[in-house]
């Protein structure tokens, strides 16, 4: 910084600005007796509500923040949004209650385009950042909610602007002025369920639509444009059906309400939406009968359920009672059952899934969804640190936050689990010290740390996809991992971004890096990659899905194919290299479906997972592991000190 610039004269008129607002008396807060806690529209000298896992929380009480989808994880119901104005990348997660609007229904987090606009309704994490979604809920949804539409006044094509006025329904009466909807060549038309060409609209129309963020790099943009009436009615109603089978084939998500004596009370999890309601009460009444038995499966807070046809437990419907749908997250129905057996994980705050007696209650959760260890990939089976906490006598990024972290001892590689992980772009390097510097993710703080002796072990999943048998690994010991080889730091190229395996110094500060990887290295052991679904090269972005190898089936030669778990955005740009086969190509000349490995530098607080290399094919990936093996080997070599007679 220099500190001797010269200060404009608009520093100084802010400045003043500042004592005189300083000198004013202030405003007296707004105060709402109403409400205990703090909301978006008065209590500021009180706090935030707090989740909790007995109560479900209130209208109001949650913060409304409006951004786009850039990122989601269908597994583990979570992602990424970009904040609508300042283009701030947000973390979320839905807790067991959350839900998501699209198209004025239920959805899950993979029916959802990237892109789309959403009002996440956001409650504090434990660290007291709000990341944790009770809903999230789509521009058209809103509209329809307040029982009103746009009519379509004027296109000028030329401009890419749609001119619309809202209306309420179903009188059709103007309500605000005439705006501008800007439209691209990514934007998609819809109408009786068919795709639309803009051409095909026409002044008078009734449209509803979504619109991607606007922030400082991207003005506000339709994403999505339903057509007429009878579309908007019936993508509505095909979302529910969708939804509802959706349920089906994985149970009812519910929370332990209590255990008294032999029986199990919950609450049934869904929107308080009056539309949704109704849908989930003719569901339990048409296949929930008091006297009849279902089946009942132990889950976890991201509703994931182990083998409900072998570890659910038969379970008598005793009653079905109608509570309060004033808060997020409950359906208003309370179901009270007797199960055959009780299981340890039908405790009170605990969730659970209902499956009904006419439902096919299928052997695993849907393949990649479950968490017994079912597929070649450990990014979707259960996760030790976060389902068993009390296994682990310290602190992980799992769990267990009232306990100290693990502290390092010589001469011994720590456990599994036991490093705080951090994701940051290295800065520095020094290889005779074996220390360097790195800028974090997001926040752009600079973190040095120092490699130690003992490494750490990498775990990896030895099975082929013709192996039906159990899963095995093996541990390697290693220190950095570049291009799915271990190297040394020096190998790894500035400006990467890695994650840092950490652990505390001395002093309490995470500088101890037992491990460093790339991208390529952590999606190659985990056998993970991206799948092109859309190319917006215009736009710097490729929208890809996460996935997962195929499976051999048990009892015949054919394979099956794991559904994606997850969907992104990755930035490119004209510094973005791309390997594919032998050579280098052009961002051009990938292709929608090309298989994906990539290394990335490092986020910013509104760049999200830009590309600084892609290796397009199992041929390319290959090759850049067996290179950096070599030239691994090689320096190895050199180093050695020539041996003495």
């Amino acid at each position: 910084m220099n500190f001797h610039s010269p200060v404009p004269l608009s520093a100084f008129v802010f400045l003043a600005a500042l004592l005189i607002q300083s000198s004013s008396p202030a405003e007296e807060p707004k105060r709402d007796p109403q409400h205990p806690f703090r909301t978006d529209f008065a209590n500021e000298q009180l706090r935030w509500y707090q989740l909790n896992s007995r109560d479900f929380p209130p209208h109001h009480s949650e913060h409304r923040v409006s951004g786009e989808l850039v990122a989601a994880d269908f597994i583990h119901r979570s992602g990424v949004f970009r904040k609508s104005g300042s283009g701030e990348l947000v973390n979320f997660t839905l807790p067991p209650f959350g839900t998501v609007h699209y198209r004025n229904a239920p959805a899950d987090l993979r029916d959802v385009p990237l892109g789309t606009g959403f009002v996440f309704f956001l409650y504090q994490d434990t660290d007291g950042v709000f990341t944790r979604a009770a809903a999230l809920q789509d521009d058209f949804t809103t509209t329809a909610k307040l029982n009103a539409s746009y009519r379509l006044d004027a296109i000028k094509r030329g401009e890419g602007k749609l001119m619309v006025t809202r209306q309420k329904l179903p009188a059709k009466q103007a309500d605000g002025p005439c705006r501008e909807w800007l439209v691209t060549e990514h934007t998609r038309l819809w109408k009786g369920g068919q795709s639309v060409k803009l051409d095909d609209l026409a002044a008078g129309d009734e449209l509803l639509a979504n619109f991607a963020a606007a922030t400082p790099e991207q003005p506000l943009r339709c994403t999505e444009i339903w057509i007429g009436a009878d579309t908007h009615q019936q993508v509505t109603q095909e979302q529910r059906e969708k939804h509802s089978a959706f349920l089906k084939v994985r149970g009812l998500p519910a929370r332990i309400h209590r255990v008294e004596g032999s029986e199990i009370v919950a609450d049934l999890l869904a929107s308080d939406d009056p539309a949704d309601r109704t849908v989930l009460r003719t569901m339990v009444l048409a296949d929930f009968s008091v006297g009849k038995d279902m089946r009942l499966a132990v889950a976890n807070d991201e509703l994931r359920t182990y083998w409900p046809s072998v570890d659910g437990k038969r379970a008598r419907v005793v009653r079905i009672e109608n509570t309060p749908a004033d808060a997020h997250g409950t359906g208003g129905l309370r179901i009270t059952l007797e199960p055959t057996l009780m299981l340890e994980g039908f405790r009170q705050g605990r969730i659970v899934r209902l499956f009904g007696e006419k439902w096919p209650v299928h052997e695993h959760m849907p393949l990649g969804e479950g968490l017994q260890v079912e597929l070649t990939s450990a990014e979707v089976n259960e996760l030790a640190p976060k389902e068993y906490p009390a296994q682990f006598p310290y602190r992980t990024d799992y769990g267990n936050a009232s306990l100290p972290w693990y502290q390092l001892k010589a001469g011994e590689i720590p456990p599994r689990w036991s490093e705080h992980r951090v994701y940051g772009e290295l800065t520095k390097v020094d290889a005779v010290a074996k220390a360097g510097q790195f800028r974090t993710d997001r926040t752009g703080e600079l973190v040095d740390f120092t490699l130690t002796a003992e490494g750490a072990l990498v775990y990896i999943n030895t099975n082929k996809p013709d192996n039906t048998g159990p899963v095995r690994w093996d541990s390697l010991p290693a220190s950095v991992l570049y291009l799915n080889t271990p190297c040394s730091p020096e190998d790894l190229p500035l400006g990467l971004r890695c994650c840092f395996h950490l652990y505390q110094d001395e002093r309490g500060a995470f500088t101890r890096a037992s491990l460093i990887t790339d991208e390529f290295s952590q999606m190659a052991v985990n056998k993970v990659s991206w799948r092109i679904e859309t190319l917006k090269l215009e736009a710097g972005r490729i929208e890809v899905v996460r996935c997962v190898p195929p499976r051999k089936q048990l009892r015949s030669d054919g394979y099956d194919h794991p559904p994606a778990i997850g969907r992104a955005e990755l930035s490119v740009d004209a510094s973005t290299r791309i390997w594919k086969g032998a050579g280098q190509l052009k961002l051009a000349e990938l292709s929608p479906g090309d298989e994906l490995l990539v290394n990335l530098a490092g986020e910013t607080a509104s760049t999200f997972l830009r590309c600084t290399d892609i290796w397009a094919n199992a041929e390319a990936q290959g090759q850049a592991t067996e290179q950096q093996r070599k030239q691994h080997e090689a320096k190895l070599k050199m180093q050695k000190p020539p041996q003495t007679r």
